[in-house]
């Protein structure tokens, strides 16, 4: 079985690393739930839906306070077996006749971990349940279509998230054996990146409507990101004067136009 490390404790961006168990590394076992209600309107082709599911794990792994993430000859020295639980709720509205198409859903959900042995003083979490690095409690997305006519329609996207845990250095210290200045990092997955939050508008166009055709095809002009928000994808840090600095790094902070030509069989 592979075990899939991912860890947003590196300064610069997650790290995403995959291991097969092994003597030292156990495979990770654990059971889910899951129940929903769906109701649906034929007279106005609107389907409301709720689900909820609830999650456990254990034998799952995380790295220790200080590990080495990368070029790690003895990589299950740096692991610690977890204890996880995630659990959440999805809600749904989705309109499929008229002008007006859509979906609108919120779904918020939680995520942690918590060390399975005691190890005094050096428990992650002080041996407490900690946020995980997918823990991102709320989520909202809206997807509309407006069709003018049969040939020209808009549409609207927009995203809201949590920002994902991180773990963020507070100073630095001296350590005597290594002779050389070291971070020290707060809480692990203690605080949160900004929230991530991003509109899309798209007019389209459909050159013709023949239903006995074997292919359809469509042309979109719109705007990426029409609200130019920096999006933090993720924060590094650098010393300077002595004082700990983050940078915030976004992957598109501006407006971004595109012409996409669809076909579809």
């Amino acid at each position: 079985q592979y075990i899939h490390l991912i860890s947003n404790t590196s300064s610069i961006s997650p790290m995403d690393t995959w291991k097969l168990s092994d003597a030292d590394i156990k495979p990770t076992s654990g059971w889910q739930g899951a129940t929903g209600l769906y109701w649906t309107d034929l007279d106005t082709g609107i389907d409301l839906s709720a689900e909820g599911y609830y999650k456990e794990t254990t034998n799952h792994l995380d790295y220790k306070p200080g590990a080495v993430l990368s070029m790690n000859a003895n990589l299950a020295a740096d692991l610690v077996p977890v204890r996880s639980r995630s659990y959440g709720v999805e809600l749904m509205a989705k309109k499929t006749t008229g002008k007006l198409t859509g979906w609108l859903s919120y779904s918020y959900s939680r995520a942690m971990f918590r060390e399975m042995e005691d190890r005094g003083a050096e428990n992650i979490a002080g041996g407490d349940w900690y946020n995980a690095d997918c823990d991102r409690p709320h989520e909202l997305n809206v997807v509309a279509n407006y069709r003018f006519t049969r040939r020209y329609s808009t549409s609207l996207n927009l995203d809201y998230a949590t920002g994902r845990p991180t773990t963020v250095p507070a100073g630095r210290y001296f350590d005597t054996k290594l002779r050389s200045w070291l971070p020290y990092y707060t809480e692990r997955n203690g605080y949160r990146l900004p929230d991530n939050f991003r509109i899309d508008l798209s007019f389209n166009i459909e050159p013709g409507h023949h239903q006995t055709a074997k292919t359809h095809s469509w042309f979109s002009f719109g705007v990426y990101n029409l609200l130019g928000r920096h999006n933090v994808y993720s924060v590094y840090y650098d010393v300077y004067n002595g004082m700990i600095r983050g940078y915030k790094l976004s992957i598109f902070g501006v407006p971004i136009p595109f012409i996409s030509y669809n076909l579809k069989f």
